[in-house]
């Protein structure tokens, strides 16, 4: 027997494992190997790579991971809060912290979800007049930068975004930049660190913040932020633009110069650009009254994204997209009939029309 098993053994390293059973089979008088034997061992275990493309769909897996939580995390929290008292939120001057915050952001394009390059705030005490705290911190991208948002902030990657340089009148330098997940928490603890202690409002101070700043910071910060932060942020912060209380026209570099403010500033840097609003506020004389008498709510920036039948779980997400805007009460006043027409033209199909009418049947009954 312990030459069969040699000859096995020889058999199965030459001309492989199907073979070498095959032979034995025959050998033994034995019927033809069974089929589920050669179809496990035809099956190869699937070689691990380490390719850039692996690691590109790895990344996409955790991102999408990460995103999904965050969407849990962020309905968890629409559920928790009464959403329609918070957009009611008026700002309360006797509520408001005194020390106000300046911040600006840099960022690698002009859409929503560009990514954050550099986030910077100062904390600004206007009774004194003077600045009490500094954050400034660079944030690692999740893509290349385009050449036409490096020609303005001076800031470029590497191919693989895992470093981050600036270029300077000595040629490009790294700089210590942090994953943005990790940067947006430090920020916002920053500005909220003593909510349990102080939950009174703070105001946050851009330039141009109000159609774009803003909406870029909370894109980022809902899917980003620990749901606890993020339910003190929305609480609790409102923000005003500068650029309406000033009533200039142009760039920030411009009106910086109409306003003769002193300083040698390097515009397009976050930390610079933020001293600017401060000179231009101090130069203005422009007082808390007045910047609380523009400022909103950030909930308020929310609530304006959310749809209004989303809101009130009538319809998915998909939905909502292609219908448009329409108030509950128009919804609710349709027809059975006339809703499914209406659904129709907008190119929706039978299951998600179905879907509708459920759910409207639904809140009919609540």
């Amino acid at each position: 027997m312990i030459h069969k098993r040699v000859a096995l053994a020889v058999t199965k390293r030459n001309d492989g494992m199907s073979t070498a059973l095959s032979e034995f089979y025959s050998e033994l008088g034995l019927s033809a190997i069974p089929q589920r034997l050669v179809k496990r061992l035809g099956h190869k275990k699937k070689k691990v790579t380490n390719s850039k493309a692996a690691n590109i769909r790895r990344k996409e897996r955790i991102a999408y991971a990460e995103k999904r939580t965050a969407c849990l995390a962020m309905k968890e929290y629409d559920r928790a809060i009464d959403l329609e008292t918070f957009h009611q939120v008026n700002v309360n001057i006797d509520l408001l912290d005194k020390t106000v915050i300046f911040y600006d952001l840099e960022t690698s394009g002009l859409a929503r979800d560009s990514d954050i390059l550099q986030i910077a705030g100062i904390k600004y005490n206007t009774l004194s007049g003077r600045e009490e705290d500094v954050f400034s911190n660079y944030c690692l991208p999740t893509k290349p930068i385009p050449n036409t948002a490096s020609a303005v902030n001076k800031l470029y990657t590497n191919v693989d975004c895992t470093t981050l340089s600036i270029q300077t009148d000595k040629g490009l330098q790294e700089v210590n930049a942090s994953p943005l997940r990790l940067v947006l928490n430090q920020f916002w603890s920053w500005i909220v660190h003593d909510y349990e202690q102080n939950p009174g409002q703070r105001l946050l101070v851009g330039f141009n913040n109000s159609s774009f700043d803003d909406h870029v910071l909370l894109h980022h910060s809902r899917e980003k932020l620990q749901i606890d932060l993020l339910t003190a942020v929305r609480k609790t912060i409102f923000t005003v633009d500068l650029k309406y209380i000033v009533k200039g026209q142009g760039s920030l570099a411009e009106i910086y110069s109409e306003n003769k403010c002193s300083g040698n500033i390097q515009f397009h840097d976050a930390l610079e650009d933020t001293r600017a609003l401060i000179s231009i506020t101090s130069v203005k004389e422009i007082q808390l009254r007045q910047l609380v008498k523009d400022c909103r709510s950030l909930e308020s920036v929310v609530q304006k994204r959310i749809h209004p039948l989303l809101k009130a779980k009538l319809v998915t997400p998909l939905v909502a997209k292609k219908i448009g805007m329409m108030t509950c009460d128009d919804y609710l006043a349709m027809s059975e009939t006339n809703l499914i027409r209406f659904l129709e033209n907008n190119n929706l199909n039978a299951t998600s029309i179905k879907s509708c009418i459920g759910k409207r049947k639904k809140f009919n009954k609540n």
